[in-house]
């Protein structure tokens, strides 16, 4: 056969404007075959912008094929001393293609065979471990069927956040993978997501994910820390700042960021999942993975056992996948199991508790959610609400819409928590996921409603609020019970809540006698209580017992009860002796009654000689007002000063302790003195230094006018 030898030389191959080039090697050529087979020399990336004696590979035998614009060489050494100290074996490819400049050049290739190379300075601030190529001027991190290449990045000298795939581009101003499975270790947990768009800028030491709105991408990311599906769009991170930020990207401002307790359940949702089939796709899963007892369920082997094309199979497992009942790998054309998958067929058949925990988040012009690295914690933005229990009708209302999600779903916050008929409002509440309990440790005000006796166009009760509500306390709020978040056993009993310390109700609205009641010298301080079946709370049920602190009368105990005009207070008789007023200056005797119409008093008021009877006594911190229906002084001595007897009816009365005496005004009819010898058209104010008034005073046939009357 004719060949035609050439001892060490320079082979150049030319096509399409584009040349490899081949130094010192022996060459021998078969025109007929139409093969150059040469043996030694070396390549190197000069095409790719790369210098030739910084990257270049040094070849044995070779064969190539003189028609085509493409070679290959299965061994190749390569040199490449700003990453490796020795070099490596692996496999060179070369191929000629038009309009080639350094920045697209993705020829000569060469593959590293070792897939488990440790390259520490491939970038700066993380260490890489697996295959290494080189594509013109693209260097590639990869892996093979068995193992992925890795990224590591570092926290406090640990493993923190790894990035995996079988294809890493890197750059010299950037590292990225079109498909990474991402893990961010905390402790013994993690946030884990098989398959991301993940991308590093190496001047802004930016991490930057991208959960894409197709394909397997669509997963969660699954939290095993705070034990939480996780949907977002991105996640971005400067590796030198403690936090990492989670945002919707796709429908901005319209998109909701979504965690789901890894125990959420909606049977709508099971139902949607099994669309119009006979059966669930979930059910089937399962069978199947009992049949060949196997956790790993791979699309064609399902596809056989379903009857169905293998496409369909794998769309079925890529949506189960983005649901997070499985983990579907396209490397491996198979889907793993995820424990949700068997949760959820046991809440559907209600042979496990569940719950509807749910965090959702609508924001523009932040991110929706941070994770705060110094403890893991995660700050949540445009939470409107959250519910705890639907069937116990128990949700919150964070404040600003922000909440903080701690360790295995429990989440403080400040704000308002609806539990049945009851709303708490404050700050420092907490929501303990294992309790089910809410710890309410300051209460500003909490609220009550109760039924009416006037019914709504269903025939269901109307409901009132309570018009006034217990203020500064602290408690806790059992949701339901602990095996019971579902709420698929009556729960009576539930919410319950328990105050741990005094309440107080004040009554210094100024709807309420124009607030004149001031709260540090009149109110009511509520005993500890515990209000049980919340969802059921009634009017009659209404009841809590304390101190009465007014001074106008003396500290008393008494029971809070709903009132007629549904605000909250008592009415109570008094001893037979009376209840002294305003540090004894008076006696009032017979009923009291306190309400939002202020405190208020029917019986007998006795100051100095006189006494008031009235049904219509206003009590105010500094005064007593009175409309009486009769008033009399009785002829006295007292303490010196003389006092005429005095009758009268239908007289107002302002009774000022402080300044010690008390205004008696006409209405109608005149006041008569001195055993009706004298009628006094005027008014009269009663002091402990004698009687006085102003006005006309009329006796036998004379009539006297005068302004100071003694």
């Amino acid at each position: 056969m004719p060949k035609v030898i050439f001892p060490v030389s320079t082979l150049t191959c030319l096509a399409k404007g584009d040349s490899s080039v081949i130094t010192n090697t022996t060459i021998t050529y078969y025109p007929n075959l139409k093969k150059i087979m040469g043996s030694g020399g070396s390549v190197n990336w000069v095409r790719g912008g790369i210098a030739p004696t910084e990257a270049y590979a040094q070849i044995n035998n070779y064969t190539i094929d003189v028609t085509g614009s493409d070679y290959i060489i299965d061994t190749v050494t390569f040199y490449y001393k700003k990453y490796f100290d020795a070099p490596l074996l692996g496999r060179f490819t070369d191929k000629l293609l038009t309009q080639i400049t350094f920045e697209n050049a993705s020829y000569p290739r060469f593959t590293s065979f070792a897939q488990t190379l440790d390259i520490k300075n491939l970038i700066t601030d993380a260490k890489y471990r697996g295959g290494f190529a080189l594509h013109g001027s693209r260097m590639v991190g990869g892996g093979n069927d068995r193992q992925d290449a890795s990224l590591i990045f570092y926290r406090d000298g640990k493993p923190f956040f790894t990035a995996t795939s079988n294809n890493f581009t890197v750059k010299p101003d950037r590292v990225s993978s079109e498909q990474a499975a991402i893990t961010i270790l905390w402790n013994d947990d993690s946030i884990y997501h098989p398959g991301v768009n993940f991308k590093y800028i190496v001047a802004d030491k930016k991490v930057t994910l991208y959960r894409d709105i197709r394909g397997a991408q669509q997963s969660p990311f699954f939290d095993t820390y705070h034990n939480v599906d996780m949907f977002f769009d991105e996640l971005s991170w400067k590796i030198t700042d403690p936090l990492i930020d989670l945002k919707m990207t796709v429908g901005e401002g319209e998109a909701k960021l979504t965690f789901e307790s890894e125990n959420y359940f909606r049977r709508q949702r099971f139902e949607r999942i099994q669309g119009i089939a006979d059966e669930t796709p979930l059910y089937t899963v399962k069978k199947f993975s009992e049949k060949y007892a196997t956790q790993t369920i791979d699309v064609k082997a399902l596809a056989r056992e379903m009857k169905m094309a293998d496409d369909q199979v794998r769309s079925l497992l890529i949506n189960l996948s983005n649901a997070g009942f499985v983990s579907f790998d396209f490397k491996t054309d198979a889907a793993q199991i995820k424990d949700k998958l068997y949760y959820y067929l046991q809440a559907f058949t209600k042979k496990t508790d569940y719950e509807a925990l749910q965090f959702t988040s609508q924001i523009s012009g932040q991110p929706n959610a941070t994770i705060n690295l110094l403890n893991f914690d995660i700050r949540m933005r445009g939470v409107s609400q959250v519910q705890l229990s639907d069937s116990q009708n128990v949700f919150v209302v964070p404040n600003e819409q922000e909440l903080i999600l701690h360790q295995n779903r429990n989440f403080s916050f400040s704000g308002r928590v609806h539990a049945g008929r009851l709303d708490f409002y404050g700050s420092n509440f907490e929501f303990g996921y294992d309790d089910f309990k809410l710890d309410l440790k300051k209460i500003d005000s909490l609220r009550l409603a109760v039924p009416t006796d006037i019914l709504d166009d269903k025939g269901n009760p109307r409901m009132a609020r309570v018009k006034n509500a217990l203020q500064n306390l602290s408690g806790n709020l059992l949701i339901d019970s602990l095996n019971n978040k579902s709420g698929l056993k009556p729960g009576y009993a539930y919410p319950l809540f328990t105050a741990t310390s005094n309440a107080y109700l004040y009554y210094d609205s100024p709807s309420i006698k124009g607030g004149v009641y001031n709260r540090d010298k009149f109110y009511f301080k509520v005993d500890p209580f515990v209000i049980d079946s919340a969802d059921y709370l009634l009017a009659a049920s209404v009841l809590f017992e304390g101190n009465f602190v007014s001074n106008i009368f003396p500290d008393s105990r008494e029971q809070l009860v709903l009132q007629p005009d549904y605000s909250l207070g008592f009415t109570k008789l008094t001893p037979a002796n009376g209840l002294a007023m305003y540090g004894g200056k008076a006696t009032f005797t017979n009923k009291l009654t306190l309400s939002n119409d202020g405190l208020e008093g029917d019986g007998t008021i006795k100051y100095l000689t006189s006494t008031t009877q009235s049904k219509n006594i206003i009590f105010f911190p500094d005064s007593t007002l009175a409309q009486a229906d009769l008033f009399q002084i009785d002829e006295a001595v007292l303490g010196g000063a003389e006092y005429p007897e005095v009758k009268a009816s239908q007289v107002m009365i302002d009774f000022e302790p402080k300044k010690d005496y008390m205004d008696i005004k006409k209405t109608d009819k005149d006041f008569s003195l001195y055993q009706q010898q004298v009628a006094l058209d005027g008014n009269l104010r009663l002091t402990p230094q004698g009687l006085g008034g102003y006005g006309t005073s009329a006796f036998y046939d004379a009539m006297l006018v005068s302004s100071d009357f003694r």
